[in-house]
C-alpha cells in the first residue's frame, strides 16, 4: 500500500511542478487584475504595484506581484 501512495505522491509532485513551470510569468493588465482580484483600472492607477513597460504596454511579473502582496499591511475586516 505504501508503494502505491508514494507513486501517487510522486505523480502529484510532477503535475504541480509542471503547472508551476508552465504558468505565464509576465501578465497583461487584464490577467494581473484577475490575479490580484482588482479591476483593470485600479491596477493601472495603483502607484505601488510593480510593473514593467514593454513599449506602451505594461507587463506585471507574477513573482514581483507576490512580493508586493506579501508586503501589503494586514487590515481587519469587521463586517
Amino acid at each position: 500500500m505504501s508503494v502505491f501512495i508514494e507513486a501517487i505522491a510522486d505523480a502529484v509532485v510532477r503535475k504541480i511542478e509542471h503547472f508551476l513551470n508552465t504558468e505565464q510569468r509576465l501578465m497583461t493588465t487584464k490577467r494581473a487584475a484577475k490575479y490580484v482580484d482588482m479591476t483593470e483600472s485600479a491596477v493601472r492607477q495603483h502607484s505601488t504595484m510593480p510593473c514593467k513597460k514593454d513599449g506602451r504596454r505594461r507587463r506585471y511579473d507574477r513573482k514581483e506581484l507576490n512580493r508586493w502582496i506579501d508586503q501589503l499591511p494586514p487590515e481587519e475586516c469587521l463586517r
